[in-house]
């Protein structure tokens, strides 16, 4: 939200309080403030959207019209506009504001295997998918029509975004590459090496294991665009996967590593499922493995440890920022799920589902 005088707020993490709990009977994913910061969304396993109102009820109300997990929200430009996917390939548009939204235009089948990503360009008109079909596509934001696809990649896809400003679309894979497409020739420009992200564990006879773990789960481009953050985890093993939180740092110029940082060592914590960076210039992530396991991790870019570490705030899936003149807010969304062998049932023997909660904190100091 634009002002004159905008109050430019320290929201480090002995200068915020929690405004409220946000839950939901089904595990939530990924958790979003919208542009102009009056709304919270987040997708949920249950195959709808949710949508808070920011203030003092966070009045809740349902996106219905996809089918399977919601694997991710963009927002348009605009100010009007979100653009959800799900994993059965299914994509919407909607007007994010209205009373009860319905789909502008929905995209059944976006990707046959499962939908991983999806991000907007810049300028608000394309739209990328990416899935465990090998295959990236581009579509119109504004009618959804297929613009181009990739041609089969070598391994699943995990992740999309676009360079903020010259339009540049990276994708990231399950073996820790990030490669840059141009987007008028259709053609790859580079490959970006996060292989510190994958694994394929060794067994005990030194005979490769047939699991491959790990990958780049999702990018963020600093608030000046020079720097590129690929988040994951350094893998230790797979079956019962563990690894240690990590993120990668990519100078966009050279394309080069800067730096690698890491968890506090806890092989449990296993997967950084989303980073932001913080007006301030510091990256934020959040990371989950076993279940009860996880942390909020905040680090300075040039330092690999971390100045702060929140194990309080475990099983994380996402987390969001918003700015407008009298407060900077900050989203983390967190499932709660016993998982695994023993998973609660009821009395009856039915599998209990996972829940799923937003924290909200609100800095308070200037």
């Amino acid at each position: 939200m634009a002002a004159k005088n905008k109050v430019k707020l320290d929201a480090g993490p002995l200068d915020t309080k929690q405004v409220t709990v946000l839950e939901h009977n089904r595990e939530l994913f990924p958790g979003r403030f919208s542009p102009d910061g009056k709304f919270i969304f987040a997708g949920s396993y249950d195959g709808n959207i949710y949508r808070w109102e920011v203030g003092a009820e966070f009045k809740k109300v349902a996106l219905t019209g996809h089918h399977g997990w919601i694997q991710g929200l963009a927002f348009h430009p605009d100010g009007k506009r979100l653009f959800t996917g799900d994993s059965w390939g299914g994509i919407c548009c909607w007007n994010y504001a209205d009373a009860e939204p319905k789909p502008l235009w929905t995209r059944e089948n976006g990707h046959p295997n499962w939908m991983r990503c999806l991000a907007l360009s810049s300028d608000g008109k394309l739209l990328a998918t990416c899935g465990a079909d090998f295959v990236f596509r581009v579509w119109s934001a504004e009618d959804g029509s297929l613009k181009w696809e990739s041609p089969v990649q070598e391994t699943d896809l995990h992740t999309v975004i676009f360079h903020p400003k010259d339009g540049a679309l990276l994708v990231g894979d399950l073996r820790g590459n990030v490669t840059q497409w141009d987007i008028q020739s259709h053609k790859m420009v580079r490959k970006l090496d996060a292989k510190i992200l994958y694994a394929r564990p060794m067994q005990r006879n030194n005979t490769p294991d047939i699991n491959e773990v790990g990958g780049v789960r999702c990018m963020a481009f600093s608030p000046d665009s020079k720097t590129l953050a690929c988040c994951g985890c350094q893998p230790t093993s797979s079956g019962f996967f563990t690894g240690k939180p990590a993120v990668v740092l990519i100078d966009w110029e050279t394309g080069k590593t800067t730096h690698v940082l890491q968890g506090d060592g806890d092989i449990g914590e296993g997967m950084t499922h989303d980073v932001i960076w913080h007006p301030d210039g510091y990256l934020m992530a959040t990371c989950c493995g076993q279940a009860g396991k996880g942390a909020i991790y905040f680090w300075k870019p040039a330092e690999k440890s971390p100045f702060y570490v929140n194990k309080n705030l475990n099983s994380g899936r996402g987390m969001s920022v918003s700015v407008d003149v009298d407060a900077l807010r900050i989203a983390f969304t967190q499932t709660n799920s016993s998982g695994g062998n023993g998973r609660a049932v009821t009395k009856d023997g039915e599998y209990i589902g996972g829940i799923g909660r937003i924290h909200v904190f609100e800095a308070t100091k200037i």
